[in-house]
Parts: structure tokens; sequence; C-alpha cells
């Protein structure tokens, strides 16, 4: 006997050790069985095996070290069980292994690097498990993947510009995981992608203009990220595509409305509040050109109008400040560049202490953001006022200055936008 289909038979049982005993099978397949408990390890013995099904039922444990005595198998499928424990190594043992199930089991830790070293490996499965950590560099040397699915894990990190090496690939599901960084470009180079979902991770950036290559794509997911900037033009060069999921990002501007565009819904592009397109598909119309300029024109003269309001406040905050001063005899001299300088007498600190009493209250005539200013009597009689901090220009003088380096920065700031 070569060939043994057991499937959706309901034998409610364990794979007794005796299957070993079978070493003439290459294909083996008991698949909705409702088989339970620990795969045995006598299933090295069957090393004959091309085929090992047995989807869909009750095992437990974790995967026998023995199956890499199955040099021949090509197919192992074990998902939808509850089987555990880590990514077992000997399953990088099997050379001719061309597609590997494991999904939708309770497996955790990382996935090995050696798995990159199964070159015969077409289809691969991990999809709905625990698995963690980054995704394995050298995974993306498989150049002949067909199919990889690694959806529903905890895998982190951001994708590498390696992953444009999937010549082949067909399936590329990525989705429900910790994936950071943005989407290398190298992506939109896999022209023979069908089906592409990278939902529910932590992506940032913009979509790539690359996708625009994707000939053969027919259903994209990038919903649920992080992802920004607009979506491209180029996708709507895409015939093949059916499906399209942007939902829950932070793009903005307007929906590409030719090509697959015609026929996808609001619910392909909702809670991207910056987006906007035909508004009889439920998405906020695009402000038109003239409006927007009418808009940005608006917003200048608002700054205009701000920035000289600001100026005249501090001019005539200037010329109420130099009218003081000359009122009350502040000698007041033309200097370098246009600017007047005050040229105070030279007075003692010892003098000035004893011209304010010690600098008494009394004499406080205000405080500003550069010194307090007191009236003082002279030993000859003349009235003197003088800031705390010694050297210091006088108040008006300063704010002319302030005035005129205000003036500059502002203007410039207004050309710039």
């Amino acid at each position: 006997m070569t060939r043994l289909l057991l499937s959706f038979n309901p034998l409610n049982a364990m794979l007794p050790k005796s299957v070993g005993n079978l070493s003439s099978l290459n294909y083996f397949s008991a698949i909705s069985c409702n088989l339970k408990g620990q795969i045995p390890d006598e299933i090295g013995n069957m090393r004959k095996l091309s085929t090992l099904e047995l989807d869909d039922n009750d095992l437990t444990g974790i995967i026998p070290t023995t199956i890499s005595s199955l040099k021949n198998l090509q197919r192992l499928s074990l998902g939808a069980n509850r089987i555990s424990g880590p990514f077992q190594i000997v399953l990088c043992e099997l050379p001719n292994l061309g597609m590997l199930n494991l999904s939708q089991n309770q497996m955790w830790g990382n996935i090995p690097s050696c798995l990159g070293d199964v070159t015969s490996l077409r289809e691969i499965y991990l999809d709905s498990n625990n698995f963690s950590a980054s995704i394995p560099s050298s995974l993306w040397n498989l150049k002949d993947i067909l199919k990889l699915n690694l959806s529903s894990n905890f895998f982190n990190g951001s994708l590498p510009l390696e992953v444009g090496s999937f010549e082949a690939v067909t399936l590329l599901d990525l989705s429900r995981n910790h994936i950071s960084g943005n989407i290398p470009s190298t992506l939109g180079g896999l022209q023979k992608l069908t089906q592409l979902s990278l939902a529910h991770n932590r992506i940032e950036g913009s979509i790539p203009d690359t996708f625009g290559e994707l000939i053969n794509l027919e259903a994209m997911d990038l919903s649920y990220n992080k992802m920004s900037g607009v979506i491209p033009k180029l996708l709507e060069e895409l015939k093949q595509l059916r499906s399209l999921n942007v939902s829950f990002n932070r793009l903005h501007g307007e929906i590409p409305s030719g090509g697959p565009f015609v026929n996808l819904t609001y619910q392909s592009f909702m809670s991207n509040e910056g987006l906007c397109g035909n508004s009889q598909k439920h998405f906020p119309a695009c402000p038109s050109n003239s409006k927007i300029h009418s808009e940005s024109k608006k917003r200048r003269m608002i700054w205009i109008v701000v920035a000289f309001s600001v100026i005249s406040v501090i001019g005539l905050t200037s010329a109420i400040a130099f009218v003081l001063m000359r009122h009350r005899g502040i000698t007041v001299n033309a200097g370098d560049g246009g600017l007047s300088e005050v040229a105070p007498p030279r007075i003692s600190y010892y003098e000035l202490q004893r011209a304010t009493q010690g600098f008494d209250e009394i004499n406080l005539l205000g405080s500003g953001s550069f010194g307090s200013v007191y009236k003082g009597t002279l030993a000859d009689g003349r009235v003197h006022f003088k800031p705390l901090i010694e050297n210091v220009k006088s108040c008006g003088i300063f704010v002319t200055e302030i005035s005129q380096r205000s003036l500059a920065a502002v203007v410039t700031w207004i050309l710039r936008h």
C-alpha cells in the first residue's frame, strides 16, 4: 500500500504508534478526522512519505524531531490543530520540502534563519500562531517562493529592500503583526503578485509609486496602519485590481478616479480625513484650484495685516519712549547705522545709591524686562533717572532696534510663505 486517505471520517482516536509500520506509504492524509493527542515519534519510520496531511484535527504537543528522517517529504500540512512549542529546526533538514503548513496552531518563538536554506520551498503558511521577533532576513532568499503567509502573529521590525527578491511570488500576506517602518519601493517589482496584504500593522510613510507596476495585482489591503501621503495616480494602471482597502490611515489628497477606482466604494477609503473625491460615492469633494488659490491669497493678506499691526504697535511704543526721554532731558546723539544712542553722564554706583536713598521704593519709577528705573537727586541738585543695571541702552532706543529687526524678520517670513 502506497496511499492511505482517511480524511473526513470521524475516527475520534489518537494516531497510533503502529502508523510507523506503514513504511511503504508515500501519501498519508487524515484531514478532519478528530484525531487527538500527540503525533507519535514513529512517524519518522515512514521514510517514503512525500505527502503528510493531518489538518483540522485536535493534535497537541510539539512536532516530533524524528520527522527529519522523512527526506522525501514534499508536502507537510499540520494546520488547524493545537500543536505548540517552538519552530522545530529539524524542519530545515527536509531537502525536498515544497509546502509547509503550520497555520492556526499555538506555536511560539522565532522563525529560525535555516528555513531560508530550504530552497525547495514554494509555499509557506505560518499564519495564526504566536511567532514573534523579526522575520529572518534569510527568508527573503527564497526567490522561487510562490505563496508566503505570516499573518496574525507578533512579528516586528521593518521590511527590507530584499523583499523585492520574491520574483515569482503570487501571494504575500504579512497582515496583523507589529511590522513598522516604510514599505520598500522594491516591493513594486513583484510583477507576478496577485494578492498583497499588509493590513493591521504599524507601517508609516507613503504608498510607493512603484506599486503602479504590479500589473497582475488583484487584491491589496493596506488598512489599519499609519500611512500618510497621497494615493499614487499610477494605480489607475492596475487593470486586474478588484479589491483595494486603504482605510484607517492618514492619507490625504484626491482619490484617483480612473481604472479600477471606478468600481471602488467608500469603504475602501474610510477614516482617512484628508482624502477627497467623488461626492456621489460619499467622498468629500476636493476644493477647486481657484478656491485653493483664493484661500492661500486670503491667508497671506491676513498675515500681512497682522505683521503691519505688530510693527505699528512697536513703532508707536518707540516713539512714546523717545518723546519721554527728550522731555526728561536725556541727551540723544546719532550713532552708526542711523540708530540713536544714549550718552548718560558717568556716575559712580556710590553716588547713585546716595541719590536714590539706597534705592528706596519711594524713588522707584517702574520695572521692566531689562532693569528697574529710579529717580534720584544728585549732589549738584540735578534730577537723574538711571536703570539699576549699568550701561544699558535707553528703553526707547532698545525698542527701536527691536522694531527694525522684527520688520526684517516678518517681511522675510511673508516672502517665503
